[in-house]
């Protein structure tokens, strides 16, 4: 199966599922498979419809003030595109009254065309063109026009890809063949750093120059002509993979050369290169770069997780090479006969995900479901959090040493909150939106409705009576979830506090506090501790 046919089941998968059309299913499947949002995250930003003035989707990055403004076309015809190019700007000029809180614009184009070299070049003028605008306005905004074709999910999706380059060493030695290690000049980078291949396998882009940041303090260094001659003593260098180099003199020229670590250092660079134009002195950086066969993913995985070590990152993708996953995977497939997806590009039906499996947890066990509604990627680059889902040190005793019985409890800690939020998720999509009683944004509560159900299996829980739990738990929602949601409703409507917004915060779950101590909810209940 191709790419394009792999993209299509999915779409439809995700559309037939939420009752969408496939053109909407589109940016939800590419908001949740590619940026990682939750559905009901997803569901809020997305403002598709006749009146959206050029943005199929906005999302707000507060902790990074970065706004994402995207544009969803799901049609082979490359015509879409330059249409996209138009909306796009159009949707960052309704956006001009968040501008002031913004230091990052990601205009991201979504397509299933491929895109061809004039429309890279157009893509390129609009960019630029937008970036005028901004200066026009006063705002000194970092802004990059993002074209995610059909080659870029070739890219994410099936082998290591880079870009065909040749770059000057003053100082190598090659390692088994297979490793390269030495003083490169970088300046050879600055002609491509708006490719998205030359940071294909990269965890972190670049996030530009927020003022006390890596990338200002590597700026500063720049501009002094002093620290320049030795920037490579200050800096702790790239690493980088390519599929094949080929030395002559000192000169290397790569094949599919990306960084995987290094990103800020190398687009700092280009960008001062680029402001710059008159100095033309090398500018040395301490380089590894490691040859990977271009089918071998997962050994690139691995080395970008090795490389990446140093600084925390909040890339789901980077936990996925964790060992102790597929493990869980075992004991899912042995215990219960369910598939655990933890990888990108792993698919299955009715499968456990393992970023389903972290927001439930943390929402249930830690009475956080304001994180895990709004800032799932905290479950994953906050260590904390982590190692609260996923203990390896529990999970490698058990290894060693476990119990069929206390394996199946690890496991059913985890199962039961999994279930709930899934469960819930169906129901609230099938009860509200269009022709029904309830506005669509009330699919927000899925993991506060989630929590509330630790409460009211609270005593059964400190029992630790998880298998009973987990063998009654389809009927005791079927039979429990409609009056939960109602009551829930009618609370949260008598108290007029906004949803979406005040899911972000604990301010939701703090009002919810109070509902559990009303009789209505001890009601529901004693019902569903009788149902255990």
């Amino acid at each position: 199966m191709g790419i394009i046919d792999e993209i299509r089941r999915d779409v439809q998968e995700i559309s037939n599922e939420r009752g969408l059309t496939e053109d909407r299913g589109f940016g939800y499947w590419f908001l949740e498979r590619y940026e990682d949002l939750s559905p009901e995250e997803a569901e809020e930003v997305i403002t598709d419809g006749p009146w959206d003035a050029g943005r199929d989707a906005v999302y707000f990055d507060e902790d990074n003030s970065m706004l994402k403004i995207y544009q969803f076309k799901y049609s082979p015809n490359q015509n879409y595109i330059k249409r996209a190019l138009r909306d796009v700007q159009n949707g960052l000029r309704a956006e001009e009254q968040r501008l002031s809180q913004v230091e990052i614009i990601r205009l991201i184009i979504v397509t299933i065309a491929s895109a061809d070299s004039e429309l890279r070049k157009a893509s390129t003028r609009v960019e630029k063109q937008i970036r005028r605008w901004l200066e026009r306005k006063g705002y000194k905004i970092d802004v990059k026009l993002e074209l995610v074709d059909l080659k870029r999910f070739l890219e994410l999706s099936e082998r290591l890809y880079g870009v065909d380059v040749s770059l000057k060493w003053k100082a190598k030695k090659v390692v088994d063949g297979r490793s390269l290690i030495g003083l490169v000049d970088v300046s050879g980078l600055k002609d491509f750093i708006d490719r998205d291949e030359l940071f294909s396998f990269n965890i972190r882009r670049f996030l530009g120059l927020r003022k006390g940041s890596v990338s200002w303090k590597i700026k500063q260094s720049l501009e002094d002509n002093e620290k320049r001659k030795n920037f490579w003593i200050l800096n702790n260098g790239i690493v980088c993979l390519c599929t094949n180099f080929k030395e002559q003199d000192n000169v290397v020229a790569f094949q599919n050369f990306t960084i995987v670590n290094g990103a800020q250092t190398v687009s700092t660079i280009s960008r001062f290169l680029e402001e710059n134009p008159v100095i033309d002195d090398p500018i040395w950086v301490v380089a590894k770069v490691l040859k990977v066969p271009e089918t071998e993913v997962e050994l690139a995985a691995e080395i970008t997780e090795a490389s990446n070590t140093q600084t925390p990152t909040s890339s789901r993708d980077l936990r996925a090479t964790d060992l102790i996953h597929p493990k869980i995977g075992e004991w899912l497939q042995s215990e219960f006969n369910l598939i655990y997806v933890y990888k990108r590009g792993q698919r299955a039906t009715n499968a456990v995900k393992m970023k389903d499996l972290a927001q439930a947890y943390i929402t249930f066990w830690h009475d956080e479901p304001h994180i895990s509604f709004s800032r799932p990627g905290q479950i994953f680059a906050n260590p904390t959090y982590y190692g609260y889902v996923f203990p390896s040190n529990e999970i490698e005793n058990l290894k060693q040493y476990g119990k069929k019985v206390e394996i199946r409890r690890f496991l059913l800690k985890r199962l039961i909150p999994w279930k709930i939020t899934i469960i819930t998720r169906k129901y609230l999509y099938t009860i509200t939106g269009p022709n029904t009683n309830y506005d669509k944004k009330f699919r927000s509560l899925t993991y506060h409705i989630t929590w509330l159900y630790k409460k009211l299996m609270e005593e059964k829980l400190e029992d630790h009576r998880f298998a009973e739990i987990y063998q009654q738990l389809d009927s005791i929602l079927q039979k429990s979830l409609e009056i939960v949601f109602e009551k829930v409703y009618d609370f949260l409507s008598y108290t007029k506090i906004e949803i979406p917004r005040a899911l972000k915060s604990t301010e939701a779950r703090n009002k919810l506090l109070e509902f559990t101590s009303l009789p209505q909810f001890q009601n529901i209940k004693r019902e569903v501790q009788n149902m255990i």
